[in-house]
């Protein structure tokens, strides 16, 4: 309760963001696709997102990238949430990487955001048979 509070007391102290990206306020992590993970789907997948003037994303559709890495792209920004502002539309880059060595087990995956415009997310190669 007391975050919400304080939420709405920077949003009216705050001045509205005019020009530029928007700051994001919350956002989630995301796991490298299990099935692209298997199958060794990796590259960049671009995700226009819309956001309205409350900071709730609006829309968030994906123009590149397979198909398995843009639905996990999607539904990350999806939960993000922004400064209030002005309504605005802008590109998300999502790069997916897989990297040696190949592990038996499910790996992890490390994300590293540039915000708001760029996310890397990088898991291990898995084993197919171990």
């Amino acid at each position: 309760m007391i975050y919400w509070m304080i939420f709405a007391i920077l949003s009216l102290l705050l001045p509205a963001q005019r020009s530029g990206n928007p700051c994001v306020f919350h956002l989630e992590s995301l796991n490298y696709n299990p099935l692209a993970r298997q199958a060794r789907i990796q590259g960049k997948v671009q995700v226009l997102v819309t956001i309205s003037s409350e900071g709730r994303v609006v829309s968030a559709r994906a123009s590149s990238g397979h198909r398995l890495l843009r639905q996990e792209a999607e539904n990350n920004v999806q939960k993000w949430v922004f400064s209030p502002g002005e309504e605005r539309t802008f590109e998300v880059s999502y790069d997916f990487r897989l990297e040696e060595p190949d592990i038996y087990y499910e790996p992890h995956s490390r994300v590293t955001f540039d915000l708001p415009e760029r996310v890397l997310v990088v898991s291990n190669f898995k084993t197919i048979n171990p």
